[in-house]
């Protein structure tokens, strides 16, 4: 069963994992040349991504970022963080792709950019790392802002059940001076 396909663009190859026969595998568009890159590394393999000459995935029971070299299969390195099921991996790169004998673009008679149609919602303007920091950097912003009021009303609440607790003790006499 595939569970995270990606295509590699510069060498138009499809790169693919397998969840249940635990394996990684690559082969040209049109399914020829197919070849078994890692049987044994991954336990659990679960989302891919392909840059440069470096082919990453997710690793679900070591709880790791792998990295290997997409030819060679070696100098496989694990980024182990303990990284709680990794759902994405996406590894970016500044390329121009030459789409002029592109068999796609022959085939439909033209070939157009998604994100130069008007009615396109893309918002590509930053890298997608970028984008995903700063919307990071919001969140924590607010996760810290409701720990903030989270804590001052706890305060509040402490605060309030002592002055309710002690005045039900003392049936509401004074006992420590001028008590609000």
């Amino acid at each position: 069963m595939s569970i995270a396909i990606t295509l590699d663009l510069e060498e138009r190859k499809l790169y693919w994992a397998d969840a249940r026969l635990d394996k990684m595998e690559r082969a040209n568009y049109d399914g020829t040349y197919r070849v078994v890159l890692a049987h044994s590394t991954p336990k659990h393999p679960f989302a891919t991504a392909v840059s440069a000459n470096l082919f990453f995935w997710s690793e679900w029971v070591l709880g790791a970022l792998v990295r290997a070299n997409k030819y060679t299969r070696t100098d496989v390195f694990f980024r182990i963080d303990r990284i709680d099921l990794a759902m994405a991996v996406v590894a970016e790169q500044n390329t121009i792709i030459n789409c002029d004998d592109n068999q796609c673009k022959i085939l439909n008679e033209s070939y157009e950019d998604p994100s130069s149609r008007p009615e396109s919602d893309f918002t590509l303007d930053l890298p997608r790392a970028e984008q995903l920091r700063i919307k990071m950097e919001k969140e924590k912003k607010f996760r810290q802002r409701c720990r903030l009021i989270t804590t001052f009303l706890s305060l509040i609440f402490f605060l309030l059940t002592v002055m309710v607790v002690s005045l039900v003790l003392t049936r509401g006499k004074r006992m420590f001076g001028s008590m609000i």
